[in-house]
């Protein structure tokens, strides 16, 4: 950074004095990668919409845009996408300073008007003319996910065209993105082949994988599909948002009286009104959470680490495609109700700050488990990638890897090419032999040729013993007969003599048997699961607002199904391919102990169950969306879930208090 004074005087008398900074720096594309100075760089940004927990859209002080670069570099963070808004010069001069790349974009408008078009160039050139001298500002959009546009219209893709076309000419130092897409629009001209994706985790783990595979076998697929495309297939792929929510902590937002902030009564419009923090800690308690964590305290933890997990195996997953050349986490900070930030709306990190580096940062080693649960004496293989990005030479590098509490470790090698994503084999062992269900901590350490330290990173596995408990219980079952009776499980064909019933619908027939005293669990896997009027529903999540892949929540489980587990109550990562498809409604925070496993929205909003207790006359019994019957037998989670379950629905201790009809 250069800095220029200019002082104006006349006799020895100071009139005027201006004084500004500059600075030199190339950015550019070549064969899919961005080269900033002609180095490779891999994109690692976050959205920053630029709002402020007292002073909205004004930045209040030279100092906090200085701490928040600070922060968002002890977060590994190499850019920020100042989202929508010109940003202020004081914000560009923190980049600037303190070595923080923006991507800078133009507002949006409503309606490409003849007026519109007019005032979207004239605020451009406005933006450059003002900020050319910041070498901070590397990338300038136009326009974001088409708003104000209507890209099924020829003339507003020409326009959009021929304006990135413009942009260029008027500063071609900086690369431009003609629209920043997402589902439902696309690009016509564009430096970047930039996307936006958002996924529920771990519940659309699977889907995310598959898109992003498809993505990078077929990177046209976002561009316009109306013939009139101009891709030049150099353009690097980045993926511009995508993100998951943490919750803040109310308190730490409170003013100097408690009060909690003006925006807690806002975001009712949102989601069906999932996004409205007012009055979290009423339901906090009143849906009885309180029983299910040790405090809200420890909620907010658990929501936070949540959100780090699904960050975690989402940039995993992109740095495993050498292909995308970086990432935009949606966001920097929580923006009132919007709760996806890194740090939260008054700056305060969230619980994984320090750690949050492990996965975001120039060099990084990425784990592939095949799966993430084992049976003592299993064979466990985690694939081991690194991602290599920095200017450092790894030269041969090694991975030692060590599986936490056991003597369990091993080297890998492997030689790295900067920027490409390097194969260093596989953690191959025997999971250890333990008394108790419960996770054990894989950690990875990348050291270069010389053994200095490079990264580290870790993930958890979750361990089951190997010997089957006795069953005693005499079950009837119209599904996965042939896998309950592999399990020990004392099988029956006679519905009455049975101590619990499974089946997947309620009938006629497991009616009159609950009716009289029976026990039941209904593994629902559709909507026709539970009779039609009754007080409870299956309702899918796909299509609704369940779906979850926006304000996200979390799913969680009670002590009486948690601690059989091994899991804790937050359905982590570990529950990939057992979240449930459906989920159950009817449920009430008066008889929220009938919820054993829940799932709620945004702000602890849409409370649902996905295990959940019921009555019928003398009789009762669960009903459960979690898949446990696929890998009922092969899959140590699903298979003690549903032992569980079934354990539940005999004890003489189960008391629901919901009616089924």
């Amino acid at each position: 950074i250069y800095g220029l004074d200019i002082a104006l005087g006349r006799n020895g008398e100071l009139l005027d004095q201006w004084s500004d900074h500059f600075g030199f720096r190339s950015i550019e594309t070549r064969d899919g990668a961005l080269l900033l100075n002609g180095e490779p760089l891999y994109l690692l940004g976050a959205l920053d919409q630029d709002y402020y927990l007292e002073t909205i859209c004004t930045p209040p002080s030279t100092h906090l845009l200085r701490q928040q670069v600070v922060l968002g570099k002890e977060l590994g963070l190499n850019c920020l996408r100042c989202h929508i808004k010109v940003p202020d010069p004081r914000y560009l001069s923190a980049a600037d300073e303190l070595g923080m790349l923006v991507w800078a974009e133009l507002p949006n408008w409503n309606l490409l008007t003849e007026a519109t078009r007019e005032r979207a160039r004239a605020t451009f050139e406005g933006m450059v003319e003002r900020d050319f001298n910041h070498p901070s500002i590397v990338i300038w959009t136009i326009a974001n996910e088409s708003w104000g546009l209507d890209l099924a219209d020829e003339p507003q893709r020409r326009w959009l065209e021929e304006t990135y076309s413009w942009a260029k000419k008027l500063d071609p130092t900086r690369l431009v993105v003609d629209n920043s897409a997402c589902a439902g629009n696309f690009h016509v001209r564009s430096d970047l082949n930039d996307f936006h994706l958002y996924r529920a985790f771990p519940d659309h783990a699977r889907s995310w994988r598959a898109w992003t595979k498809a993505w990078v076998a077929d990177p046209s697929a976002t561009y316009s599909p109306h013939g009139d495309a101009h891709r030049s297939t150099e353009e690097p792929l980045i993926l511009s948002e995508f993100g998951n929510w943490g919750l803040p902590d109310v308190f730490e937002l409170r003013d100097e009286q408690g009060a909690d902030p003006w925006w807690f009564q806002t975001g009712a419009e949102r989601g069906d009104g999932v996004a409205l923090p007012e009055g979290v800690l009423e339901r906090f308690e009143s849906w009885g959470l309180s029983e299910v964590f040790c405090s809200w305290q420890d909620f907010v933890v658990h929501s936070q680490e949540h959100q780090f997990d699904a960050l975690r195996e989402s940039i995993w997953d992109l740095r495993s495609h050498r292909e995308i050349a970086g990432y935009v986490i949606t966001e920097f900070t929580d923006v009132h109700w919007e709760a996806n930030g890194l740090l939260d709306m008054a700056r305060n990190p969230k619980s994984y700050h320090h750690r949050f580096s492990q996965i975001n940062a120039e060099d990084i080693v990425v784990l592939k488990p095949r799966h993430r649960r084992y049976r003592a004496s299993e064979t466990v293989e985690v694939e081991v990638l690194v991602s290599h990005y920095s200017e450092r030479d790894l030269g041969d590098f090694s991975v030692t890897w060590r599986l936490g509490g056991t003597e369990l470790q091993g080297t890998l090698s492997g030689a790295a090419g900067r920027g490409d994503v390097s194969q260093a084999g596989s953690c191959s062992f025997e999971a250890p032999a333990v008394t108790r269900p419960g996770p054990l901590q894989l950690k990875a350490v990348l050291r270069d040729g010389g053994g200095r330290f490079v990264a580290q990173t870790g993930l958890e596995l979750l361990l089951y013993p190997a010997h089957r408990e006795p069953r005693t219980l005499q079950v009837w079952t119209s599904v996965g007969a042939q896998a309950l009776a592999a399990r020990g499980w004392q099988m029956t064909s006679e519905l009455a003599a049975s101590n619990v019933a499974i089946s997947a619908h309620w009938d006629s027939e497991l009616a009159a048997y609950v009716s009289s005293g029976g026990r039941a669990v209904i593994l629902a896997r559709d909507e026709d699961a539970l009779p039609r009027g009754s007080n409870l529903s299956v309702q899918a999540r796909a299509g609704s607002r369940w779906e979850g892949d926006w304000a996200q929540g979390m799913g969680f489980l009670r002590p009486e199904l948690h601690e059989a587990l091994g899991s804790g109550p937050r359905m982590s990562s570990l529950f990939e391919g057992v979240t449930a498809d459906h989920v159950v409604t009817g449920y009430t925070p008066a008889t929220h102990s009938d919820i054993l496993g829940g799932y709620y929205l945004g702000w602890l909003r849409d409370m649902t169950a996905t295990v959940g207790t019921f009555r019928v006359s003398s009789g009762q019994g669960l009903v459960c969306t979690l898949r446990v019957l696929d890998g009922y037998g092969r899959d140590p989670l699903a298979t003690a879930l549903l032992d569980r379950l079934i354990e539940l629905a005999a004890a003489p201790t189960l008391y629901p208090s919901t009616p089924l009809t």
